[in-house]
């Protein structure tokens, strides 16, 4: 065999694999969404190892399909409009991953545990399903479940935007409607009027210290202001 002849060979055996490896690629792309939906059949049924290893596989299949790195996938890898179903799949697996992985105690987990919150908030926030996520983390730290409360409790201000600090620092002790209620008083009461924006404002100059310093007051004063908050919410006629 001549040395032109064993090239050819070469590359017509690198051709055929780089093709077989392309329709691989094809055919998982197209597996994707049940593999993704047996990972969230295996979290509801608590076999959580197998959980994990789905979404991964699910995440690792886009990562592969949209040509980024690991965890380099954002919403501008995807269309808003033709896509949206995959994005709320896809903010539905980081949120499961980072309650999943908020329970571990080793730093390379509780580093995975940051990466998957934050995926959760920029897949969430500006999206259509943005209350529904919000609602989600904001039910999941009322309900005392978060052990990194803290961490949760900043990501819930990225995802919703909101600066009420003393009223989300306290909010896993908030009765449901007294955020909003605070949120709307603020939005349709102060804002409007500039007394009422001089307030505002004067409130977050002074709430993330207050709020800081809440944090670490025993329960029964964070108890306390969260009772506080509920009555004023409920006599503000909104």
């Amino acid at each position: 065999m001549t040395e032109g002849h064993s090239r050819a060979l070469r590359s017509k055996i690198q051709s055929a694999i780089e093709q077989a490896q392309e329709e691989r690629k094809r055919e998982m792309f197209r597996q994707r969404v049940e593999i993704a939906r047996s990972g969230i059949r295996q979290f509801e049924q608590k076999h959580i190892q197998e959980a994990v290893n789905l979404f991964y596989t699910y995440i690792r299949i886009l990562e592969d399909w949209k040509r980024v790195p690991e965890n380099g996938l954002t919403p501008a890898n995807f269309d808003m409009q033709m896509d949206i179903h995959e994005l709320l799949l896809l903010s539905g697996i980081y949120w499961d991953l980072a309650k999943l992985y908020d329970r571990t105690k080793t730093k390379e987990r509780y580093n995975e545990f940051v990466v998957y919150l934050d995926k959760f908030v920029i897949f969430s926030k500006g999206m259509p399903f943005q209350a529904l996520c919000s609602e989600s983390m904001r039910k999941y730290i009322s309900n005392d479940k978060a052990v990194h409360k803290e961490e949760f409790k900043k990501a819930y201000i990225r995802l919703t935007g909101s600066k009420c600090f003393i009223a989300t620092e306290v909010m896993e002790h908030l009765d449901q409607g007294s955020f909003e209620r605070l949120t709307r008083f603020r939005d349709e009461r102060l804002m409007p009027t500039p007394p009422g924006r001089l307030l505002v404002r004067m409130y977050y100059r002074l709430s993330p210290m207050l709020a800081a310093a809440l944090s670490k007051a025993p329960q029964r004063v964070r108890t306390f202001v969260a009772s506080a908050l509920d009555g004023i919410s409920r006599h503000l006629g909104i």
